[in-house]
Protein backbone atom coordinates (compact mmCIF):
# COMPACT_ATOMS: atom_id res chain seq x y z
CA UNK A 1 0.00 0.00 0.00
CA UNK A 2 3.08 2.63 0.90
CA UNK A 3 4.65 2.33 -2.50
CA UNK A 4 1.30 2.82 -4.22
CA UNK A 5 0.29 5.83 -1.99
CA UNK A 6 3.62 7.35 -2.81
CA UNK A 7 2.92 7.18 -6.79
CA UNK A 8 -0.12 9.10 -6.57
CA UNK A 9 1.00 11.79 -4.58
CA UNK A 10 4.04 11.57 -7.22
CA UNK A 11 1.06 11.79 -10.15
CA UNK A 12 -0.94 14.04 -8.49
CA UNK A 13 2.02 16.77 -7.98
CA UNK A 14 3.60 15.97 -11.49
CA UNK A 15 -0.26 15.70 -12.99
CA UNK A 16 -0.82 19.71 -10.89
CA UNK A 17 3.04 21.37 -11.91
CA UNK A 18 2.28 20.01 -15.64
CA UNK A 19 -1.18 21.72 -15.53
CA UNK A 20 -0.15 24.93 -14.36
CA UNK A 21 3.05 25.01 -16.61
CA UNK A 22 0.28 24.61 -20.01
CA UNK A 23 -2.06 26.88 -18.43
CA UNK A 24 1.04 29.44 -18.23
CA UNK A 25 2.09 28.70 -21.62
CA UNK A 26 -1.04 29.37 -22.93
CA UNK A 27 -2.28 32.89 -20.87
CA UNK A 28 0.98 33.68 -22.26
CA UNK A 29 0.19 32.71 -26.34
CA UNK A 30 -2.96 34.96 -25.85
CA UNK A 31 -0.95 37.56 -24.47
CA UNK A 32 1.55 37.63 -27.29
CA UNK A 33 -1.52 37.46 -29.99
CA UNK A 34 -2.90 40.99 -28.30
CA UNK A 35 -1.80 44.36 -29.11
CA UNK A 36 0.47 46.37 -26.81
CA UNK A 37 -1.85 48.95 -25.09
CA UNK A 38 -1.39 52.66 -23.77
CA UNK A 39 -4.10 54.31 -21.80
CA UNK A 40 -4.06 56.60 -19.02
CA UNK A 41 -4.52 55.67 -15.53
CA UNK A 42 -4.67 55.50 -11.89
CA UNK A 43 -3.01 54.04 -9.50
CA UNK A 44 -6.22 52.70 -7.36
CA UNK A 45 -4.46 49.79 -4.95
CA UNK A 46 -1.56 47.82 -4.39
CA UNK A 47 -1.26 44.86 -2.40
CA UNK A 48 0.64 42.11 -1.73
CA UNK A 49 0.30 38.51 -0.98
CA UNK A 50 2.65 36.39 1.29
CA UNK A 51 2.66 32.94 1.72
CA UNK A 52 4.51 31.09 4.59
CA UNK A 53 5.12 27.68 4.94
CA UNK A 54 4.88 26.09 8.01
CA UNK A 55 7.73 25.13 10.52
CA UNK A 56 6.62 21.95 10.82
CA UNK A 57 6.47 20.62 7.36
CA UNK A 58 10.41 20.11 8.08
CA UNK A 59 12.32 22.07 10.57
CA UNK A 60 15.63 20.70 9.31
CA UNK A 61 15.24 23.61 6.40
CA UNK A 62 14.30 27.15 6.58
CA UNK A 63 11.50 28.38 4.06
CA UNK A 64 11.86 31.75 3.48
CA UNK A 65 8.61 33.39 2.28
CA UNK A 66 7.24 33.79 -0.68
CA UNK A 67 5.34 37.44 -1.66
CA UNK A 68 3.77 38.22 -4.52
CA UNK A 69 3.11 42.05 -5.57
CA UNK A 70 -0.11 43.39 -7.65
CA UNK A 71 -1.25 46.69 -8.77
CA UNK A 72 -4.57 47.97 -9.79
CA UNK A 73 -4.91 50.86 -12.13
CA UNK A 74 -8.64 52.64 -13.28
CA UNK A 75 -8.61 53.65 -16.78
CA UNK A 76 -10.44 56.61 -18.08
CA UNK A 77 -13.35 54.80 -19.26
CA UNK A 78 -13.63 53.66 -15.64
CA UNK A 79 -12.50 49.90 -16.35
CA UNK A 80 -10.11 48.44 -13.66
CA UNK A 81 -7.06 45.80 -14.43
CA UNK A 82 -5.17 44.38 -12.04
CA UNK A 83 -1.25 43.10 -12.83
CA UNK A 84 1.16 40.61 -10.90
CA UNK A 85 4.28 42.75 -10.62
CA UNK A 86 7.83 41.96 -9.65
CA UNK A 87 9.21 43.88 -6.56
CA UNK A 88 11.07 46.34 -8.30
CA UNK A 89 7.72 47.06 -10.83
CA UNK A 90 5.60 47.31 -7.29
CA UNK A 91 7.97 49.55 -5.28
CA UNK A 92 7.90 52.93 -6.81
CA UNK A 93 3.82 52.90 -7.18
CA UNK A 94 1.59 54.76 -4.77
CA UNK A 95 -2.09 54.76 -4.51
CA UNK A 96 -3.40 58.07 -6.65
CA UNK A 97 -0.68 58.29 -8.74
CA UNK A 98 -1.81 58.98 -12.17
CA UNK A 99 0.30 58.58 -15.46
CA UNK A 100 0.18 56.17 -18.86
CA UNK A 101 -0.17 52.42 -18.33
CA UNK A 102 1.12 50.11 -20.99
CA UNK A 103 0.21 46.40 -21.20
CA UNK A 104 -0.33 43.80 -23.51
CA UNK A 105 -3.83 41.29 -22.53
CA UNK A 106 -2.40 40.44 -18.59
CA UNK A 107 0.76 41.59 -19.26
CA UNK A 108 2.09 44.07 -17.58
CA UNK A 109 4.77 46.43 -19.51
CA UNK A 110 5.05 49.76 -17.27
CA UNK A 111 3.47 53.05 -16.27
CA UNK A 112 5.13 56.01 -16.04
CA UNK A 113 3.77 58.75 -13.93
CA UNK A 114 2.85 61.92 -15.02
CA UNK A 115 4.72 65.33 -14.03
Amino acid sequence: MGPILIGLVFAAILGTAAYQLIKKTRQSSRDDSLPVLTALATVSGTRTNTITQPADINPKYKVEPSTKFFATFRLQAGQSLEFELSNVQFAPLAEGQQGTLTFQGTRYLGFEKSR
